[in-house]
């Protein structure tokens, strides 16, 4: 079988279109009722234990760090701007913690 994945990275909506879950490393459609997203998360796999332990673990490395707002501001501009043309593994849900503990510390 040849499921097809209907959120692609490419996509300019893509980075918008999933939640990532600091508690678990898991993800989930955004949007309530996002079809795309939730059968892109089926097609992929990227529910399973060693893909939500990996994002989960990115997670931690960044977020653990974080001490202040100007050290959150940080994590989210390394997780934006490309460093030697990169951006590091999970960039999307690394910034997303990082800035829900900016959004909970306001």
């Amino acid at each position: 079988m040849n499921d097809s994945v209907p959120v692609v990275p490419t996509d300019p909506t893509c980075e918008n279109r999933f939640t990532y879950h600091p508690e678990d490393g898991s993800i989930s459609p955004t949007a309530h009722g996002d079809a795309d997203a939730q059968e892109s998360i089926r097609v992929l796999n990227l529910n399973s234990g060693t893909l939500s332990g990996w994002r989960l673990n990115a997670i931690d490395t960044f977020t653990e760090v974080i001490m202040s707002r100007a050290d959150a501001e940080l994590v989210i501009q390394r997780t934006t701007v490309p460093q030697d043309g990169r951006l590091p593994e999970y960039c999307f849900a690394i910034r997303q913690a990082a800035q829900l503990l900016l959004d909970l510390a306001a």
